[in-house]
């Protein structure tokens, strides 16, 4: 049988899976390094939690303080609250809801969060704003307008708030200057979304004829420059 000697403890082992881990399993490469050392350490002695039988476990784990089970089934069987010969107290509901509610109120979500930015912008270029960035007359409007569970458009928001109502079904606001992300209250109108559809169509068809245009130009000018 093949042997290894570890690299960090020194000591010669069977060159076998059982005593170290791959390196390259596709070519049956060995780590330097023994599994006792890569855990920390050898095996310990600790006892299950459910069951209070002794087993072996890394040294890590018996040093985390966390709960350790000789089997899934004992782990799984704790989960679910079932009691065993060492399993102690089972959390109540009341407990239960307590800790759920303290870890909701401490978790770090919209305007607590590091990356929270206010919103974000759609893949058409509108900007959303977030709930939780809005307060006051602004939530309160936002909550009226129904855009979003979480967000709100805020072209519709602003213009909403400068008219001193909701927006009505068939309504939209049209950006003036046609930038969508310019959602100043002075470059938004109120349109219906007919009129808004149609004027945007004219806008393409009118681009349109200056591209025809241009490249009528550029040929002529080629023409003469020849």
């Amino acid at each position: 049988m093949k042997t290894k000697t570890c690299s960090q403890c020194g000591l010669t082992k069977p060159a076998t899976r059982e005593y170290f881990r791959y390196r390259n399993k596709s070519i049956g490469t060995l780590r330097g390094r023994c599994i006792d050392c890569d855990h920390g350490g050898k095996r310990v002695e600790v006892v299950c939690t459910h069951c209070g039988v002794f087993f072996l476990a890394w040294p890590y784990q018996a040093k985390s303080g966390r709960p350790l089970f000789c089997c899934m089934a004992h782990a799984k069987a704790h989960r679910r609250g079932k009691p065993g010969l060492n399993a102690g107290w089972t959390m109540t509901a009341e407990q239960s809801q307590r800790n759920t509610e303290a870890q909701r109120a401490s978790a770090k979500r919209g305007a607590n969060h590091a990356n929270f930015k206010g919103g974000w912008v759609n893949g058409s270029g509108y900007r959303y704003l977030s709930l939780h960035a809005l307060s006051g007359d602004q939530l309160a409007m936002a909550r009226l307008l129904g855009d979003a569970r979480h967000g709100v458009a805020e072209h519709r928001l602003v213009l909403a708030m400068k008219i001193g109502r909701p927006l009505r079904k068939g309504e939209v606001a049209h950006h003036i200057n046609g930038i969508k992300s310019d959602n100043r209250p002075q470059n938004l109108e109120l349109r219906m979304k007919g009129e808004h559809h149609r004027e945007h169509c004219d806008v393409v068809r009118t681009l349109a004829d200056y591209r025809r245009e241009n490249e009528i130009l550029k040929a002529m000018l080629l023409a003469v420059t020849a």
